[in-house]
């Protein structure tokens, strides 16, 4: 199931698409004029539901799509229940980069789901993956937002101009991305993907699960100050994996998995 169809779900959904049988697509908006620069969809398909367009550019693979025309996210999570329930997914991307995810990853917490939440951040610049594997991997909430990560970037001066004086860079502001820059988050998340869906791990990822390391932020670009590089990540292109040991500091029982 993958829960969000825009940049980062639609390119995941092609570069899965050879690797799985089935997939369940869930996005309640259409496709903008906006879109296909970025996304994968065609300008002949501007005004159609993204669900529809995405499983019709994704024919070639023989699959058997369902199409969700709807937006999961707190406020019918009863709903988003009933049918992770009947649906029973192998694995949940999801891909909405919003305050949501907590409240649909913990559907799938309980319900044992493997899942994934990928998110760029301005520019796609530098991006986040975290992968959930329930009651092996630590949990979304005890991840997003309490890993210390290394110094933070800073705003350039036409960033300064545009944002909120009161802006927080742990906030992530809307602001668009060329398809080049934040296709690399949707490639990771589909490797990382193959490897949650896979009875055998590769070695490099059974080391992120055994060292419970399943927080990856990746960069295109570099960026430091007189405290290191930002997000620890040296080289572009590089990606570097956190966890529930780089947790900023001590913190109170998680509600999620209760560690």
């Amino acid at each position: 199931l993958i829960v969000g169809c825009g940049s980062l779900g639609s390119t995941l959904a092609l570069n899965l698409a050879p690797l799985v049988s089935n997939f369940a697509l869930a996005d309640a908006k259409e496709v903008s004029i906006f879109n296909p620069v970025r996304q994968e969809y065609h300008f002949s398909q501007v005004g159609q539901k993204k669900v529809l367009a995405l499983k019709e550019n994704l024919k070639e693979f023989d699959l058997d799509i369902e199409t969700i025309v709807k937006e999961f996210n707190s406020e019918n999570i009863v709903e988003f229940k009933n049918f992770i329930a009947e649906y029973q997914p192998d694995l949940v991307v999801l891909a909405t980069a919003s305050t949501d995810e907590y409240y649909l990853s913990e559907v799938l917490w309980k319900n044992e789901i493997k899942h994934i939440s990928m998110r760029c951040y301005p520019r796609a610049k530098w991006f986040e993956v975290i992968f959930v594997i329930p009651k092996i991997t630590a949990c979304f909430a005890c991840i997003r937002g309490n890993i210390y990560t290394g110094t933070l970037p800073k705003l350039n001066p036409e960033q300064e101009a545009r944002y909120d004086p009161e802006y927080d860079p742990l906030v992530l502001e809307s602001e668009p991305a060329t398809k080049i820059d934040s296709e690399r988050c949707s490639n990771i998340s589909a490797r990382i993907s193959y490897e949650l869906l896979r009875d055998k791990n590769s070695h490099w990822f059974a080391n992120l699960v055994n060292n419970q390391k399943n927080c990856l932020i990746g960069a295109n670009r570099i960026e430091s100050d007189k405290n290191g590089f930002c997000y620890g990540i040296s080289l572009p292109e590089q990606v570097v994996a956190y966890g529930i040991n780089d947790l900023k500091n001590d913190q109170e029982e998680c509600l999620f998995c209760n560690r």
